[in-house]
């Protein structure tokens, strides 16, 4: 590894950061990356290729000419060139070195100390680390073995699957750093999340490692609907096309380009996608304003294709099928976490979806006793969880647009709606739009069908 220039690195500091670095209290000194890598040239390079060697010299300097000596405040840079590499795509290349991340919050533990590294100290004359069993200063062999320990927070990151295509999204771990604990609350379950992270290993079985990554930096991103951002020519262009009395029919035409007939059905879903403001009175919601929608319908009507379309056109929409999930897996479940001891929460399919819509199929699969779970998420936008030592109220700005067969299979016009449909009434009144669908169709439906295939 190329040595650190030490003056240069202090007259880069001087020249930028020495409000920063001479600051009391700090855990960490917020570095640009790109200015480091202007003034430390060749040396800032090795940043990801040896992040451990490049972090702890850059911060001994800090602490040592800048702060107390007893000082522990990290370098930490910000906004670097780190290759992106997919989750499922991590591999033992990666080893060591610093790479950035995207993903989901699935899980965030509770704060606890984690053992970092084990050294050995000298009990006679307090000497450490101590290589092998003999102190070299004073020749004692009252050698002890010293945990150092650090507090941190155990997250699990989920790709996000409409990132992947036909891909199955995979999981890794990740552990902050005590210097970050104070941006723990940022954190939000079924949030995205942007990391800056050094890939290392840990033992989860005998014989069997695993990949897990050190977090140097991260920030949150939102991805939904909110992320988009339009210039004044297209509001513009946007607000004339509204004028138009079949607005709606050609926006939804142009979502689902190959589902024929069902317009009013199209266009509510549509609707549900521009949503509508909340409404509140102090901290109290009275209006959520997120249109909930079920679709009750014979097989072979589009309902499938209907959310899979969704589900690939609208920012951050999630799918999921029931024939493959529990009420549990969609909201939320409470587990014991393997190294803290404690209980955690894990955020489902729905509140993964945070800000945009959870299109979910085959909601009759699902047990009726376990649909209840769903309630409190289609009514307040919140999932609260009251088990173990878990007490947290979970976001859920979540839109749901369900799909479910009828009861006998087919769905008949003229039959009494509720006797079709064999989900529990206060279930089903968390829903503002619910559309029974057949499948009969006129001449002309069919002929456009026919032509499509």
């Amino acid at each position: 590894m190329r040595p650190i220039n030490i003056d240069l690195f202090k007259e880069f500091i001087q020249g930028a950061y020495i409000t920063e670095a001479t600051k009391d209290k700090i855990p960490y000194l917020e570095i640009d990356y790109h200015s480091f890598f202007c003034s430390m040239g060749e040396y800032a390079e090795q940043l990801f290729e040896d992040p451990k060697a490049v972090i702890q010299e850059t911060t001994v300097i800090v602490n040592t000419d800048f702060r107390d000596r007893k000082s522990n405040t990290v370098v930490v840079f910000k906004d670097t060139f780190a290759e992106l590499v997919p989750i499922h795509s991590i591999c033992r290349k990666n080893t060591g070195k610093l790479i950035k991340i995207k993903g989901l919050i699935q899980y965030k533990s509770q704060k606890y100390l984690r053992v970092i590294k084990t050294i050995k100290k000298c009990l006679a004359c307090d000497a450490s680390p101590i290589f092998g069993d003999v102190c070299p200063i004073c020749k004692s062999m009252r050698i002890k073995k010293e945990e150092i320990k650090n507090t941190t927070v155990k997250l699990t990151l989920r790709e996000d699957s409409s990132e992947l295509g036909a891909k199955l999204s995979e999981t890794i771990t990740c552990y902050l750093p005590e210097y970050l604990m104070d941006q723990v609350e940022t954190i939000i379950l079924g949030g995205k999340i942007e990391m800056d992270c050094i890939v290392s290993e840990e033992k989860s079985k005998p014989g069997i490692y695993l990949f897990c990554l050190e977090v140097h930096n991260f920030k949150t991103i939102n991805d939904g609907i909110k992320s988009v951002i339009l210039n004044d020519q297209t509001i513009i262009k946007i607000k004339e096309e509204t004028k138009k009395s079949n607005f709606l029919d050609l926006v939804s035409q142009s979502i689902f380009p190959n589902v024929v007939g069902l317009e009013e059905i199209r266009k509510s879903i549509v609707l549900q996608m521009i949503g509508s403001p909340k409404e509140w009175n102090g901290k109290i919601l009275r209006n959520r304003g997120n249109l909930m929608i079920l679709m009750v319908g014979s097989p072979g009507v589009s309902k499938s294709v209907l959310l899979r379309a969704v589900a690939g056109y609208y920012p951050k929409a999630k799918y999921v099928s029931c024939s493959t999930s529990t009420g549990i897996g969609l909201v939320a479940m409470v587990r014991k976490d393997e190294i803290s001891g404690g209980y955690v929460a894990e955020a489902g399919a729905v509140p993964l979806a945070q800000g945009s819509i959870c299109c979910i199929d085959e909601l009759d699969k699902i047990p009726k006793d376990q649909l209840g779970f769903l309630n409190t998420a289609l009514d307040s936008l919140e999932i609260p969880i009251d088990k173990a030592d878990v007490h947290i109220k979970m976001p859920c700005d979540v839109s749901v647009l369900g799909v479910l067969n009828p009861k006998f299979k087919v769905f008949e016009l003229n039959e009494e709606f509720y006797s079709q449909v064999d989900l529990p009434k206060d279930f089903m009144d968390r829903f503002d739009l619910i559309w029974g669908m057949d499948s009969i169709y006129d001449e002309t439906t069919q002929d456009l069908i026919s032509d499509r295939v």
